[in-house]
């Protein structure tokens, strides 16, 4: 998974911090969604409407 390297927003959401990557390089009709936790991170693909 390849992925930009910059911020497109920042969101709160409980005890999460979710983080929107930008589109991958490879498919830009997705966004990577980083799911900041304590404990862990997931990172997920969502589409972006493009």
């Amino acid at each position: 998974m390849f992925i930009s390297n910059r911020v497109n927003s920042i969101a709160h959401d409980g005890d999460n911090t979710i983080l929107n990557l930008g589109p991958l390089e490879n498919d830009k009709k997705f966004d990577v969604i980083a799911d900041v936790s304590n404990d862990d991170v997931v990172l997920n693909k969502e589409p972006n409407g493009q």
